[in-house]
């Protein structure tokens, strides 16, 4: 690297990293996790577990976004204020080098922080998996993450695509509807549940449920499965008694799951007081082990460090166009854009459909906005996808297709481009002008 920008970055670093508001913040990312380590989730060892490990991260990535927007946002700044800028200025260093190298001072503080986040979530993780040992008897290595698979039909009636955006725009006119969040399993009948796209492997599936009855609190209910698929001359059978309003596992053979990844499962409600079963559609899942906890754990510190170049990157660019207190208030508007990302998107396919049931009427400017409107959605970074989700489950495997699609959209079409902005503004700009 060129020793300018070195010495640049190491002078960012030493002026941001040793003051106080920076060592309270590394303190209190190290005593994040444990603090969330107390929290309790739902009744289950891997709801604890994904209470304690969501949390941590939402709480550090709020922490971390404040923070670099308020530093990342005095970096120029503040050197126009103190007229230190005019001194830099005269130095055989060039703009685009001083921009350079504190946005990578800053990019190695929060470098630091998100390493020390890490080393604390690694202990923390060791202790949280000590406790579940001595508090869960069913309880099994944490560390083997779970895959969730829920069915794709019950009764023969299909269930939407969950991660579309139609469903969703769908969501609260069906809410209002009265469409329940159960299956509903009569006295003496049965209900069937279709899974598909399983990935067989040498460990066992289970089918993971939690059920609701009209009866007493304590009532037991008598249940009997059968499991299998359509290539099977006999299904597995099982039966179960256990008690309502709890998450309950029930195991799998892997050969109930056909070659190509679905498996067929048939709950009949035998009980003898003949009292209905709903089960919750949500906690209602076949679960597989799939992935490991600490590679996954260090894509997600990988997504929390782009979360937070973008955000400095942003207060950056805002940095060298106008003043402090301008440059927070633009950053912090464009990050919270950012966020309602997926709102964005729902809002213009709704306007498409309009577009779309009055295609002969509509105007050749509401033709040509429709697609500018989709290319900005596209072009501004979904950073509600970076934030943590549940990180115990199906968000937990962050495939690397899904950390390349970030770059792509976060670094290649946010961040380069604010850099590019800042330099050639700043390059270009006399030192003598105000910056508003």
């Amino acid at each position: 690297m060129n020793r300018k920008i070195t010495a640049v970055t190491l002078n960012t670093f030493r002026d941001y990293f040793f003051t106080p508001a920076t060592i309270a913040l590394l303190i209190f990312l190290l005593v994040t996790p444990l603090l969330c380590s107390n929290l309790s989730g739902d009744g289950t060892a891997e709801g604890k577990f994904k209470v304690f490990v969501t949390y941590s991260f939402l709480i550090s990535s709020i922490i971390l976004t404040l923070t670099n927007i308020s530093v990342s946002c005095s970096l120029i700044s503040s050197e126009w204020k103190k007229k230190t800028l005019f001194l830099l200025d005269v130095k055989p260093i060039k703009r685009w080098q001083i921009i350079l190298g504190k946005w990578l001072g800053v990019l190695t503080i929060n470098f630091v922080l998100i390493i020390s986040f890490l080393l604390s979530m690694v202990f923390s993780s060791v202790f949280v998996s000590n406790n579940l040992k001595e508090n869960f008897p069913e309880y099994r290595s944490i560390f083997i993450t779970d895959v969730e698979l829920f069915p794709v039909s019950a009764g023969g009636i299909s269930q939407e695509n969950p991660h579309s955006f139609m469903p969703i725009l769908r969501m609260y006119s069906e809410t209002r509807k009265g469409e329940k969040e159960t299956y509903a399993v009569s006295p003496r009948e049965s209900m069937k549940w279709t899974f598909k796209g399983i990935k067989k492997s040498s460990d066992d599936l289970y089918l993971s449920y939690r059920f609701q009855t009209a009866g007493p609190e304590e009532q037991t209910i008598l249940g009997y499965w059968l499991i299998g698929n359509r290539s099977l001359s006999k299904p597995f059978e099982s039966e179960t008694n256990v008690s309502k309003d709890k998450i309950h596992r029930l195991r799998v053979p892997i050969d109930a799951v056909s070659d190509d990844g679905e498996l067929n499962v048939v709950y009949l409600n035998v009980e003898p007081t003949n009292i209905s079963v709903l089960f919750n559609k949500s906690d209602f899942k076949i679960l597989y082990p799939q992935g490991n906890y600490w590679i996954n754990l260090i894509r997600s510190a990988v997504n929390l460090l782009i979360l937070v170049t973008f955000v400095c990157s942003v207060g950056l660019c805002f940095s060298c166009i106008t003043s402090n207190l301008t440059a927070v208030l633009s950053t912090s508007i464009l990050i919270s854009i950012s966020y309602m990302h997926d709102f964005i998107e729902i809002m213009i396919d709704s306007i498409s459909g309009e577009y779309q049931a009055a295609f002969v009427t509509v105007g050749v400017i509401n033709r040509i906005s429709y697609p500018l409107l989709k290319i900005t959605a596209y072009v501004l970074p979904p950073l509600n996808k970076v934030l943590p989700h549940s990180y115990i489950g199906d968000f937990l495997l962050i495939p690397s297709s899904y950390l390349t699609a970030l770059f792509v959209r976060i670094v290649l079409l946010g961040i380069l481009p604010l850099l590019f902005v800042a330099i050639i503004y700043l390059s270009n700009r006399e030192l003598g002008i105000p910056n508003e």
